[in-house]
């Protein structure tokens, strides 16, 4: 289940994985048209975060999302997800822990914090 919040709300989020060096998945889909980025936060402040790959290949050049073109913020713990659920979804719970949605107007961007390996888990 995804929560509305705030820009702040979210900051904050994005701050503190950028702090503990998170990996993140993010990814960004329109209609069919879908691309995808595993890296970590490498420029973050009020105006727009950068998810940038280069720390693990060079050749990437990240993802970057201005919060002013955010129409609405959400998030929500993957644990908190139905209990009788396909095995695809227990899978991604088992991976990832945190899921945000930025809603950019017909575009979403969704950023997802990878579940440490070392971490409890549900």
């Amino acid at each position: 289940m995804m929560m509305e919040t705030t820009q702040e709300e979210i900051v904050l989020l994005l701050r503190k994985w950028r702090e503990e060096k998170t990996l993140i998945q993010a990814s960004l889909s329109f209609d069919r048209t879908r691309c995808m980025i595993l890296g970590r936060i490498e420029r973050l402040d009020s105006d727009e975060v950068q998810i940038d790959g280069s720390s693990r290949d060079e050749a990437q050049q990240g993802l970057v999302v201005r919060f002013s073109d955010v129409r609405r913020f959400c998030f929500g713990d993957m644990d908190r997800l139905p209990q009788d659920r396909p095995v695809e979804v227990q899978q991604a719970i088992d991976t990832f822990e945190t899921r945000i949605l930025l809603d950019l107007g017909g575009c979403f961007c969704l950023i997802f914090a990878i579940r440490d390996p070392g971490s409890d888990q549900t």
